[in-house]
C-alpha cells in the first residue's frame, strides 16, 4: 500500500500540509464544518514506561478509531481524518455532528485500555512513571482531550484561527482528569465524557 504524499506512517492518515490545505479550502468555499483536535493525555510518560512498540500501537488504534468512526457517521460527506504528528489527531466532521462522533471514539478507546495497561495498572486507575523533570509520579490511564470548534459559531478565514481555538480548548480539556470533550464557549461548557 502505498500511502498519501505526506501521510504519516504510522496511521497512514494525512499530515499537517494536507490538513491545512483541506481547510483553507473548505473556508474558501464557505463550508460550515467541526474541528476536532484530539490529544492522548500523558502520552510520553506512557511511552516511557511501556517503550515505543506499545506507544506506536496507542497511536495506530486511536487513528483506526477515527476513522472507523467517520465511516460510520460521515459516510462520503466532509468527513476528514487527519494526524497533526505524535499523539495529536485532527478531526473534520459536519457540524453538529463532531460531540457524537467524538464521544464514539472516547467510548471504544476506554474499552480498548486493558490492551495497553497492564491488568494491575488498570485495577490501580493509575501507574507510575517519570515526569518531565524526572522525578517518579502517579499518572492516570490512558486518557483523550479533545477541543471542538465548529465554522458555524465562530466565523473563521484562516487555518492559523481554528488552530488557535481547537487548541485553547483542547487545552481546557486538559484541565479535567480523565476523557473529555469541549467544545467553544459559545455552545456548550466542558463536559466529562467516557468512563474513565
Amino acid at each position: 500500500m502505498m500511502l498519501a504524499r505526506g501521510a504519516n506512517p504510522l496511521t497512514g492518515l494525512p499530515g499537517n500540509e494536507y490538513i491545512q490545505r483541506r481547510i483553507a479550502k473548505m473556508l474558501s468555499q464557505s463550508i460550515h464544518f467541526d474541528v476536532c483536535y484530539i490529544d492522548l493525555d500523558s502520552f510520553k510518560p506512557f511511552n516511557d514506561r511501556h517503550g515505543f512498540e506499545m506507544g506506536d500501537r496507542v497511536i495506530k488504534s486511536v487513528g483506526d478509531l477515527m476513522v472507523e468512526a467517520l465511516n460510520k457517521w460521515e459516510g462520503n460527506t466532509i468527513g476528514f481524518a487527519g494526524h497533526i504528528g505524535g499523539d495529536d489527531f485532527i478531526l473534520i466532521t459536519r457540524p453538529r455532528n463532531s460531540v457524537m462522533i467524538c464521544q464514539y471514539i472516547i467510548d471504544q478507546f476506554d474499552k480498548m485500555l486493558s490492551r495497553f495497561h497492564t491488568g494491575e495498572e488498570c485495577r490501580q486507575g493509575s501507574y507510575t512513571s517519570l515526569d518531565r523533570t524526572g522525578n517518579t509520579q502517579q499518572f492516570g490511564l490512558l486518557s483523550l482531550s479533545i477541543g471542538i470548534v465548529s465554522t458555524e459559531i465562530h466565523h473563521i478565514s484562516s487555518f492559523a484561527e481554528v488552530s488557535s481555538i481547537a487548541s485553547d480548548l483542547k487545552k481546557r480539556a486538559k484541565e479535567t482528569s480523565g476523557s473529555v470533550i469541549v467544545r467553544d464557549r459559545r455552545s456548550a461548557e466542558p463536559q466529562k465524557r467516557g468512563g474513565s
